[in-house]
């Protein structure tokens, strides 16, 4: 059966689709979140040497492993230390059989792996690939690391939100993720 005929006779609109996830922290777990809500099937590539940082800066407490477990809830899961040849070569194993590859980490990190969008097409041609770094792959600043209150400054977002007789406060949590992520999913 094809991709194309499981959709068809689903009740999900991505039933019979398969995302392999690298994403971490807010905005790329929450895209892909999307997508298993949606009836993908997404496996969650996870680190043992990430998770400390996986649920945002609160993580060691209650509130930041509840919203690891939010942002990756539907999914399944495999821990892959990235930094070893046997953990590349399952990642690229899990290529060959997944329709989406999505990531949203500093344009130097995939190519590190061996595993830049070229060399994604090349052990699968027809493969959608999902990069949501946030200073984009080409430009003056596409080497720069970003977050959510980075963006937010940036964008000049921070400079909104307070009150008229206070410094600038930006938002309580990273707004620029949560619409990074629901930006991500449409794409």
């Amino acid at each position: 059966m094809t991709s194309a005929e499981k959709i068809s006779t689903s009740g999900h609109a991505l039933q019979g689709i398969r995302v392999l996830d690298f994403t971490w922290i807010h905005a790329g777990p929450s895209a892909t979140r999307v997508l298993a809500d949606q009836g993908a099937e997404v496996i969650k590539v996870e680190s043992n040497q990430a998770l400390a940082v996986v649920g945002g800066p609160s993580s060691a407490t209650a509130r930041g492993l509840g919203q690891r477990h939010n942002w990756n809830a539907g999914k399944r899961s495999i821990s892959l230390d990235m930094k070893t040849p046997q953990g590349v070569a399952i990642a690229k194993r899990l290529v060959g059989v997944s329709d989406v590859v999505a990531e949203n980490f500093s344009r130097r990190v995939m190519p590190g792996w061996g595993m830049d969008y070229q060399s994604v097409r090349n052990i699968k041609p027809d493969v959608i690939m999902l990069s949501m770094s946030g200073f984009g792959r080409t430009g003056p600043w596409k080497d720069r690391v970003s977050y959510g209150q980075t963006l937010q400054a940036y964008s000049g977002f921070t400079e909104l939100t307070g009150f008229p007789d206070a410094d600038p406060c930006g938002p309580a949590s990273a707004y620029s993720d949560a619409v990074g992520g629901m930006a991500g999913a449409q794409a």
